[in-house]
C-alpha cells in the first residue's frame, strides 16, 4: 500500500497559494498525513546596495521581510490545518535560488508528497514542473490555478508498464478516500500503417483486429491488477497524432478529468531523471488539470 504521511507543500505567496492550501486541506481529509512542512523559499537579496542609509539600516529591513514571511506562514498553517491536532504542521524558511534549493532541501527532508502550484499562462511553468518532476524521488502533486477538490473524475493514462500500474493502484486505494470518484483508466494503442503485402486484410480489417487486441489487453490488465470488477471506464484511444500526451490532455479536457495520476520510474538518482515520454510531454502542456506523479 502507497503511503503519504510526510508532506512538503511549497508556497511564493502569490495568488496561487491559496489554491494549493485549499486543495492541500482537503486532500489531507482524506489521506490524513502525519506531518506537513510549509515551505518558503525566499531568493537572494537583489536590493541596489544605495537604498539603504546604513548597513543596520538594511539588516533591519532584512530581518523584518522575513519576519513577515514567517508570520505568513503561521498565518497560513492556522487557516487552513489549525484545527488538526492529528497533523504535526511545521514552517520553514530557505534562502537561495527556488528551483535549485527546493531540489536540494527535498532531498534532504525527503518528503514522501511534494505539493507544488503550476501557472497555466506563466512562461517555463512547463519546464520547471519537468525538471521537479525529473530530480524529486517522492511522489509529487502540481496544482493548478483552477484545480477542483474532490476529484469527481480521474485518469489514469497507461502503458501496461509497472510504473503505471503503481499510479493505479494508488487511484484504486484512494477511491473509498475520494468520495469514489469515477476512474478512467486509458490506453492508447498503435496500428501499423505499413503491412508486410502478403498480409490480405483491409485496413478497417487491421484496425478493427488492434482495436480486439487492446480491449482484450485492457481486460487482462485488469483482471491482473485486482480491478477487473470495479467500476472503472476503460478508454481505448487510436494514437492518431503521434502524440499520445496531446490525446491524453484533450480527452482529459473534452470529459472534464478533475485529477490526472501517472507513474513513473523509480528511487535511485538515475531513474529519477527519467519520467518517460508522454509523462514529459504532459507537463509541457498548459492546462488546467492537477497531476499527480507517483514512483
Amino acid at each position: 500500500m502507497t503511503k503519504l504521511k510526510k508532506w512538503l507543500i511549497a508556497v511564493d505567496f502569490t495568488a496561487h497559494d491559496e489554491r494549493i492550501l485549499q486543495y492541500s486541506e482537503a486532500l489531507a481529509q482524506a489521506l490524513m498525513p502525519d506531518e506537513i512542512l510549509l515551505l518558503h523559499i525566499l531568493p537572494e537579496n537583489t536590493l541596489p546596495e544605495n537604498l539603504f542609509q546604513s548597513d543596520e539600516d538594511r539588516e533591519a529591513y532584512l530581518q523584518e521581510r522575513e519576519r513577515s514571511i514567517l508570520q505568513g506562514l503561521e498565518d497560513f498553517k492556522s487557516k487552513y490545518f489549525g484545527h488538526r491536532r492529528d497533523i504535526v504542521v511545521n514552517t520553514i524558511i530557505l534562502h537561495g535560488s527556488p528551483l535549485p534549493e527546493l531540489l536540494r532541501f527535498t532531498k534532504e527532508y525527503k518528503p514522501e508528497l511534494l505539493v507544488v502550484g503550476k501557472k497555466v499562462r506563466s512562461n517555463g511553468s512547463g519546464i520547471v514542473a519537468q525538471k521537479l518532476a525529473r530530480r524529486t524521488r517522492c511522489a509529487i502533486l502540481f496544482v493548478t490555478e483552477s484545480a477542483r477538490y474532490p476529484a469527481k473524475k480521474v485518469l489514469i493514462p497507461t502503458d501496461y508498464s509497472e510504473n503505471a500500474s503503481r499510479a493505479l493502484r494508488l487511484a484504486i486505494q484512494l477511491r473509498p478516500l475520494l468520495n469514489d470518484p469515477e476512474i478512467h483508466c486509458l490506453y492508447v494503442y498503435d496500428v501499423p500503417l505499413l503491412l508486410p503485402y502478403k498480409i490480405e486484410m483491409l485496413p478497417e480489417q487491421m484496425e478493427e483486429l488492434y482495436r480486439k487486441n487492446a480491449e482484450e489487453g485492457m481486460d487482462k490488465y485488469l483482471e491482473e491488477l485486482g480491478a477487473g470488477r470495479l467500476p472503472i471506464v476503460k478508454v481505448l484511444l487510436k494514437n492518431i497524432r503521434n502524440n499520445p500526451a496531446r490525446q491524453i490532455i484533450d480527452y482529459a479536457q473534452e470529459k472534464t478529468i478533475n485529477l490526472i495520476i501517472m507513474g513513473a520510474k523509480g528511487h535511485s538518482s538515475l531513474e529519477s531523471l527519467i519520467l518517460g515520454s508522454t509523462t514529459e510531454k504532459m507537463l509541457q502542456y498548459d492546462h488546467e488539470i492537477p497531476i499527480l506523479i507517483v514512483r
